[in-house]
């Protein structure tokens, strides 16, 4: 299936739709973490069920750390930049941004799409498998191992230096939204940077692993939700599948996409 090479190759904000071969469409909507959207960023079109590239328990996460921002605002912001690391120096950056919200405890637009998607009655699919999936343990397990490798624990040494120049890099990528300020462009520099760096660490081998089966669960998302239409007897040629995602994270989404993989459906007990 062809993709736009503008879609491969810049950080857009606006929403991408991917049409499944078998029917329906997975959209893709760009998010930057902790960044509050304003609501003319916001999915616009209507969508019928949410795909969040997360495990079931981040919801639990999520709790938890709302209860903390009622105990002691900013508190988990404070943690997280004070815990350092790749995270750390993104947050420390977006400190310096003062005319948009961000730094926000939980993920903002994730949070908001599911608090909506279950007042809405519309259906979750949590696309990260949680530990007890044994596949996805072996992969995590791998991931691990990759971290610790006496080679990228020295290259560690240089992570600082790596970052700086992920966001030179991103120069040519970003963009300025229609509808935001021009502090988001700084905002995507930053996470294009955050996410590299995290994608560094992967390497290419376990980033693609990873991206793959991804693709697998969504196409099975998706799936599952054209069955539930067709149950109620709605058209499912246009059912739409909303999938916020990290903005960096697209190119390898859709490029995960368009090699069809085989749907993989999730079960019941992974969406409670």
């Amino acid at each position: 299936m062809g993709t736009d090479l503008e879609e491969m190759q810049s950080l857009l904000w606006s929403d991408f739709d991917w049409k499944d071969p078998d029917g329906g469409i997975i959209r893709l909507h760009s998010t930057i973490p902790t960044v509050v959207f304003p609501r003319e960023m916001r999915p616009k079109d209507k969508w019928d069920g949410l795909a969040l590239l997360t495990p079931p328990s981040e919801v639990e996460a999520w709790v938890d750390e709302e209860d903390a921002e009622k105990e002691s605002k900013g508190v988990n912001y404070t943690r997280a930049k004070l815990a350092g690391g790749n995270f750390g120096k993104y947050l420390e950056g977006l400190g310096l941004l003062t005319e948009i919200s961000c730094g926000k405890f939980p993920d903002p637009e994730p949070r908001r799409l599911h608090r909506l998607a279950e007042k809405s009655k519309r259906n979750v699919w949590f696309i990260e498998p949680e530990l007890t999936d044994e596949e996805w343990y072996s992969w995590s397990e791998k991931q691990a191992d990759e971290y610790t490798r006496p080679t990228k624990l020295i290259k560690q040494l240089w992570a600082g230096k790596r970052f700086k120049r992920f966001i030179k890099n991103s120069k040519s990528l970003v963009t300025i939204p229609e509808a935001g300020n021009a502090e988001f462009a700084s905002a995507s520099a930053l996470a294009y940077a955050w996410w590299m760096s995290l994608e560094f660490d992967n390497g290419v081998e376990l980033s693609n692993q990873r991206d793959l089966r991804f693709a697998k669960r969504l196409r099975g998302a998706l799936k599952q939700l054209r069955d539930m239409r067709h149950i109620e007897n709605d058209d499912t040629s246009h059912v739409v599948l909303l999938v916020p995602h990290y903005q960096a994270w697209r190119p390898a989404l859709l490029e995960a996409l368009n090699t069809i993989p085989e749907p993989e459906e999730i079960t019941i007990e992974e969406e409670e």
